[in-house]
């Protein structure tokens, strides 16, 4: 049976008389007095008391039975001593005559001492016409049943009958144990039960996808240059990208397990699961219930359910069993239900699988910049390039847009950023300083402007100094050298006009008046420091240096 069902068993107790014994029985009082004739003290010391049967048949009666019934005692003069006998005896075959004989045995008080004499005493008797009857009538009880009555009269015969019914709650072997009890003899019957419990288990396989969201920025280190014509200016640009990631889609599934140990088959009337916050929980067992569960076989069920995030839990599963209530002669009616159930442990750990965790990142400009992935590389991710921004030929205002875009290898979600640079391109031109034009020649070490094309790209040769253009431009001002510094922002600003600047007047006349220094003393390339030629120089020079740095004219140039 199993584990909350009834089983009803049917007792059944048989009392049978099966014949009698005849016992014949002698019983009475010997009565010992010691008189009082003779007034010294005369004890009486009796060594013992036997008693004796015996029978005739048409001859000498024969002792067939002796027993001491007292040992050794005394009697005071004038005492008197009672001693009890009781024989139980067969009558030998054929008796027809029977007496009782007491032997007393006297100790003698002359020396020397002694038995000297038995006293005898002799009764005849007859059997009794009639027996008196003995457990004619039995009492009937059992150790479940109580008392179940009696039975009485020779060769009676009776037969008891009851139920029992007995259940259990948990699985094991039980002993059943009844005792019967009638004129002290004792009968058993001892039912041994063998109770099963289904076994549930079952296992539990999580899972869930990873999905990650980029992000994107570009940034230049310039958003806004003013150029000369032809003029060239290196932008540095950054693209970072970012990402974080959302997990969704959790779930769990696995086999739900229901063992039937028992060698009879179960009924199941059912299989659940229960799962905390679960949603779409599904129980799929291949079979309809009520379903019979063969004996020592399994019912495997799969289920599956979606969970709102990744919280452990305890799945529990339950299978119900119909219970009955079995008759001793083998009916059995519904009785009754009995859940067992099994649990497992929902943890969650690494998703199953991660969507866009990585990207492709381009620029308009530096094309593809690589490929991203979140866990492989550090984030954020920075990609940087440069960019020569120009030339441009005509005046005006140009936009430099530069866009920098991601597309992720799953699902092609996509996103990007742009940086515009805005370019201006003065009609009237702008102005550079010398630190710009000396490396800018075809000696660089900056990209080659093309107004150098008119100096022989910086190999021209400066008036009559013997040095080019370029040369100048780097010679250190030692000490001050009035005439080098004059020399560096002459040759600027005539750069700066070669390129498209306009000049003021005040600005051209400076030039003009530079020029005729630099002639005058380019043999040497050293202007007196005392006298007024160093201090008109000076004056030159600082205001070509306000030009060329756009101070006054045009405005500067980004540089």
């Amino acid at each position: 049976m199993f584990t909350g069902d009834e089983q009803e068993i049917k007792y059944t107790v048989a009392v049978s008389q099966v014949g009698y014994t005849d016992v014949y029985r002698v019983s009475g009082v010997i009565t010992i007095e010691n008189d009082c004739s003779d007034t010294d003290d005369k004890t009486a010391y009796i060594e013992y008391v036997d008693d004796a049967l015996e029978y005739r048949v048409g001859g000498d009666w024969i002792e067939f039975d002796r027993e001491r019934i007292r040992g050794e005692f005394t009697i005071p003069t004038c005492g008197t001593e009672y001693v009890e006998y009781d024989f139980e005896f067969t009558p030998p075959a054929g008796a027809t005559e029977f007496r009782n004989v007491v032997y007393v045995g006297l100790t003698n008080h002359a020396p020397p001492p002694g038995v000297f004499k038995d006293f005898i005493y002799r009764f005849d008797f007859d059997l009794p016409g009639s027996p008196t009857l003995h457990n004619e009538c039995v009492d009937v009880s059992d150790s479940y049943a109580g008392d179940l009555g009696q039975v009485c009269g020779e060769g009676a015969s009776e037969t008891f009958t009851y139920y029992r019914t007995v259940g259990y709650d948990a699985p094991g072997t039980y002993y059943v144990e009844n005792t019967a009890t009638a004129d002290g003899q004792e009968a058993s019957a001892n039912v041994p039960i063998e109770v099963y419990a289904l076994k549930v288990n079952k296992d539990a396989y999580t899972s869930f996808n990873r999905y990650y969201t980029w992000t994107i920025d570009k940034w230049a280190d310039q958003d806004a240059l003013t150029l000369a014509t032809g003029e060239q200016f290196l932008v540095n640009y950054q693209v970072t990208v970012d990402a974080g990631y959302q997990d969704k889609d959790f779930a769990v599934q696995g086999k739900i397990y229901v063992r039937n140990p028992a060698p009879i088959a179960a009924t199941l009337n059912g299989v659940e699961d229960t799962l905390p916050e679960a949603a779409n929980l599904n129980v799929d067992c291949g079979v309809t219930f009520p379903y019979e569960l063969a004996a020592d076989s399994t019912l495997q069920c799969a289920y599956s359910a979606d969970l709102p995030d990744a919280a452990s839990r305890v799945n529990t599963a339950k299978a119900t069993l119909q219970n009955y209530a079995f008759g001793w002669d083998g009916t059995m009616t519904m009785a009754g239900t009995t859940d067992f159930s099994g649990t497992a442990k929902v943890i969650f750990g690494d998703p199953a699988e991660e969507i866009d965790e990585c990207i492709a990142v381009s620029d308009t400009y530096a094309d593809a910049l690589g490929q991203v992935c979140y866990g492989t590389d550090t984030l954020p991710k920075m990609f940087s390039y440069t960019r020569l921004v120009g030339p441009y030929y005509a005046c005006g205002t140009y936009k430099v847009e530069n866009v920098a875009s991601f597309i992720a290898n799953d699902t092609g979600a996509n996103g990007s950023d742009s940086w515009t640079v805005t370019v201006n391109v003065p009609c009237a031109g702008c102005t550079l300083t010398q630190g710009y034009w000396k490396t800018h020649s075809k000696y660089g070490p900056a990209s080659y402007d093309a107004t150098w094309d008119a100096k022989d790209g910086g190999d021209a040769g400066f008036l009559g100094t013997g040095l080019s253009y370029y040369e100048m431009l780097w010679t250190v001002p030692k000490g001050g050298n009035a005439y080098v510094i004059l020399a560096h922002q002459y040759i600027a600003a005539e750069l700066n006009v070669l390129n498209g600047a306009s000049i003021p007047d005040e600005v051209l006349a400076a030039w003009n008046q530079a020029g005729g220094l630099l002639v005058k003393y380019q043999d040497d390339m050293s202007i007196p420091k005392k006298g007024k030629d160093r201090e008109l120089a000076i004056q030159l020079y600082e205001l070509l240096d306000d030009y060329n740095n756009g101070y006054i004219g045009p405005g500067h140039c980004s540089e």
